[in-house]
């Protein structure tokens, strides 16, 4: 329960960077480009954990915090925690794994930065495509076999 809710306070910091980036694009009278795909994700993997956060402190976490430290135990907010974890109708686990997809997404984003991986996935990317290519000329050619098997062969006698 605390680990997850600290890995997603970790990562709003993480989000938080851009305003170091924003500031210091001001002073410097650089250009600021805010669509870019880098800053996408992060939009997106900040907002995952900050719903993630809202989501143990306001539903599974639920009369427990406003209380005070000293009047439920931890050891009794881990019985509410679990109890509305359970009862909870937000899938949890769904949105927590979209979050790490989405941090390994940002792993990969920064390969391009790093000379050779930067040359590996340019590698991959083309060798991708030349895959992709070949699995729909495959199924086209799979889709014709079957449709002159079948047409051909409807005559012939069932034998059951």
């Amino acid at each position: 329960m605390i680990n997850l809710t600290w890995l997603s306070i970790i990562c709003l910091f993480f989000g938080f960077q851009y305003l170091a980036d924003v500031t210091y694009c001001a002073i410097t009278k650089k250009n600021y480009n805010p669509y870019t795909f880098k800053n996408i994700l992060d939009v997106w993997i900040f907002f995952i954990f900050l719903v993630h956060i809202f989501i143990t402190f306001t539903k599974n976490l639920a009369n427990t915090i406003s209380e005070g430290p000293t009047v439920v135990t931890w050891d009794k907010k881990a019985v509410v925690y679990c109890r509305n974890y359970v009862d909870n109708s937000v899938e949890e686990h769904t949105l927590l794994i979209l979050g790490v997809v989405l941090l390994w997404l940002r792993v990969i984003n920064f390969f391009r930065y790093n000379e050779y991986l930067g040359q590996l996935i340019g590698v991959i990317k083309k060798l991708v495509e030349e895959i992709f290519l070949f699995f729909v000329l495959y199924l086209v050619n799979l889709i014709i076999f079957s449709v002159l098997a079948e047409s051909c062969f409807i005559d012939l006698p069932d034998y059951n």
